[in-house]
């Protein structure tokens, strides 16, 4: 049964998407998201329509948001509103997974597996995603880990830790000169 909204909550979530519409329109990567993120999934007064969440999703992705490059892989692998393409969406998704989005990094960290990655790089995948503040995601990516954890040598594993403190501390450097900007 669809929730029914008062008059009031109507009007808030027309003016925020009236909001995010503009803002997108004007170029900020965050409101291109969200806009895509309403488009793909149908959501907040939004009719569902792919082909504008590709657009949107697009547009936040090149301008360097990680939940818009996520997003706009996971429409490239499905060829949702655009034409499947299966080695865009992994470029996408590493994109995402470099700036730091725990679902693409537990995603290349699970396919990884069967991939022919190797293994000390496949771990570093699964460990990062577990870092991720969302439950659901930390604890895929600690069930994969537990099981990944068996076949590798110790060396491996230590590879992998080594290249996630590296991976963390380019990250702050990075972070770090983009907020100095």
């Amino acid at each position: 049964m669809r929730k029914k909204w008062d008059w009031k909550t109507q009007r808030r979530l027309y003016a925020y998407t009236n909001d995010s519409k503009r803002n997108a329109r004007e170029g900020d990567a965050h409101s291109q998201y969200i806009l895509a993120h309403r488009y793909f999934y149908g959501s907040d007064g939004i009719k569902q329509d792919y082909k504008e969440a590709v657009k949107w999703a697009r547009s936040s992705a090149e301008k360097g948001h990680p939940d818009g490059q996520f997003l706009y892989s996971m429409c490239l692998a499905a060829g949702e509103g655009t034409e499947m393409d299966g080695i865009g969406a992994e470029q996408w998704r590493f994109v995402a997974a470099i700036a730091g989005h725990h679902v693409a990094q537990l995603t290349i960290g699970m396919k990884s597996i069967t991939n022919g990655m190797t293994d000390g790089e496949c771990m570093k995948w699964l460990l990062l995603s577990a870092e991720s503040t969302d439950a659901h995601v930390k604890n895929t990516a600690f069930q994969y880990i537990d099981k990944f954890r068996l076949g590798i040598s110790p060396d491996e594993i230590a590879s992998a830790e080594q290249a996630v403190a590296r991976w963390k501390i380019n990250r702050l450097i990075i972070d770090r000169n983009n907020n100095q900007r």
